[in-house]
């Protein structure tokens, strides 16, 4: 930083014969450092591995831990577990009995989602060009609203979606109403943005779906990322109180805490308690959504942080190492500048443009590399 102040105030105090001599200086660093490509190369090549490395985890590190979640007001989001008393280590999902609950009687949350932890449902489409197979969520009615990501177009789901049509026993799949929210990237390609596609029927996997609206443009699930369609839970049928297959999201009303809500949840725990006695995970949790989403990756990325700050001082104390050597190396080309009338100054430029010339190509490659990390 020292350094680069003072190269600061040479160029922008100079005079103008200043910016002339600085420009030669330029021009003489870029053949001095032509005339050492096994120097250049080593000293690029340190500076962007360590810039490169630094930068990827870095940007990782912001996303996943630092950066605000891509909802609106995401302070008010919290995850909400169910547990067995004083067993942490054991929270999981939430039964349906226990969601409806929930939903119904808990004031500090103005919404409460949730979406079926099911991993391996999927549907195909063949409208409008190859087949496709999707990536498909099972969630309930108040899912969207949850999140602030109502649909574009269409109303979404609604309460009554959460019962499938009668005599339909599709059991293992858990569908409620025959009813699809599309993502906006699947609305695009496969019905070219045509907003008149809500309100019409598609197939997935040759069964007939209403569309019930469009998801707004990038909405990812913030558990499982990018889905495609989006289909409504059978949370009527799910009647298992020891069935904790939803991944519950609650919404605080505002000017609610997180500890005032759990407050109010141990209160509902213990009436769930009463009303199913052999229910063993009885205990509700809220965790802000912010520090559940991260927490998986937490400590991994913290250690990488370190092993890879580490890897950059290492770096820079290498590179100040190799440009010392070489500009001892340069002692008789300094005398006979100072000999021609270079004063110190002239001479502490020079190096600095050298040395800043390095810096700027090793940038440069370390953003190419931080570029590279960051999409592995």
């Amino acid at each position: 930083g020292l350094w680069f102040q003072v190269f600061g105030d040479l160029l922008w105090h100079a005079p103008r014969e200043h910016w002339s001599a600085t420009k030669q200086d330029l021009r003489y660093a870029v053949r001095q450092l032509r005339r050492s490509p096994g120097f250049s190369a080593v000293v690029v090549a340190t500076l962007a591995v360590g810039i490169g490395g630094t930068t990827a985890v870095f940007s990782v590190t912001h996303a996943v831990m630092l950066a605000p979640l891509p909802f609106a007001q995401p302070g008010q989001l919290v995850r909400i577990y169910q547990e067995e008393p004083e067993t942490a280590a054991r929270k999981g999902g939430v039964s349906a009995p226990h969601f409806r609950t929930l939903r119904d009687q808990a004031a500090s949350f103005v919404d409460v989602g949730a979406r079926h932890r099911t991993d391996d449902l999927g549907r195909d489409i063949s409208n409008g060009g190859n087949p496709q197979r999707l990536r498909v969520l099972l969630v309930t009615s108040d899912y969207f609203r949850t999140l602030r990501a109502e649909p574009l177009h269409g109303s979404g789901f609604q309460i009554e979606d959460e019962a499938g049509p009668p005599g339909d026993d599709n059991v293992g799949a858990r569908l409620g109403a025959r009813r699809v929210v599309l993502s906006d990237a699947l609305w695009r390609a496969r019905f070219n943005g045509d907003a008149s596609i809500v309100g019409t029927t598609v197939r997935l996997s040759t069964e007939p779906y209403e569309v019930a609206g469009i998801a707004p443009a990038g909405f990812e699930d913030p558990f499982v990322g990018a889905v495609d369609v989006w289909l409504p839970y059978n949370l009527e049928r799910d009647t298992l109180t020891e069935n904790y297959g939803l991944t519950v999201v609650g919404r605080l009303r505002a000017g609610v805490t997180v500890k005032q809500a759990q407050a109010e949840l141990e209160i509902l725990s213990r009436s769930m308690k009463r009303q199913w006695p052999e229910v063993r995970a009885s205990s509700l949790v809220a965790v802000p959504l912010r520090e559940d989403v991260g927490a998986p990756s937490r400590h991994l990325l913290q250690l990488l942080l370190i092993a890879v700050g580490l890897v950059l001082l290492v770096a820079c104390v290498n590179v100040a190492n190799l440009v010392f050597v070489r500009a001892t190396g340069r002692v008789q080309e300094f005398a006979i500048r100072t000999a021609l009338g270079a004063d110190s100054g002239r001479l502490v430029r020079l190096l600095l443009v050298e040395t800043m010339v390095l810096a700027g190509l090793g940038g440069v490659a370390g953003l190419m590399l931080a570029w590279l990390g960051v999409t592995v």
